[in-house]
């Protein structure tokens, strides 16, 4: 008989462990987290991380296109603004300086986003990227 209850209590405590592991899910990730790191490789020619937060249509064409201006320096890229639209969708301005050798003539270039939030479900961790093709830059 004690066999049997140590048996029930053992199983009644595992379902309980398994059944409290329910309740938790993955953390959604900040947008401020991906705008911040998008600016940092814009900032540092990391072109080919930064693709990465666009859609994966836009990737390469990305890619293609920062590949072709030689000279580029970006000195700064800062956050202008960001409003949420709805809890999927985020709206923000980039404000990158920059200059295109042989100019040395400093310019400020405003880059108008959409970010919007890709759900992986409750057990992984999504994502933020950049929707549509990236706008004209310089």
């Amino acid at each position: 008989m004690r066999k049997v209850l140590q048996m029930g209590l053992l199983l009644l405590l595992v379902a309980a462990l398994f059944g409290g592991c329910s309740r938790f899910a993955v953390p959604r990730p900040e947008p401020s987290r991906a705008a911040e790191s998008f600016s940092n490789r814009l900032r540092w020619l990391d072109f080919q991380g930064a693709a990465q937060y666009l859609q994966p249509e836009y990737r390469q064409e990305f890619r293609e296109h920062f590949a072709t201006l030689e000279g580029l320096h970006i000195t700064d890229v800062r956050p202008a603004s960001g409003e949420e639209v709805d809890p999927q969708h985020l709206e923000s301005t980039l404000e990158v300086d920059y200059y295109l050798l042989p100019s040395l003539t400093v310019k400020t270039r405003h880059l108008h986003l959409t970010w919007q939030y890709v759900d992986l479900g409750r057990w992984q961790s999504g994502y933020w990227q950049i929707v549509g093709p990236f706008p004209d830059f310089p």
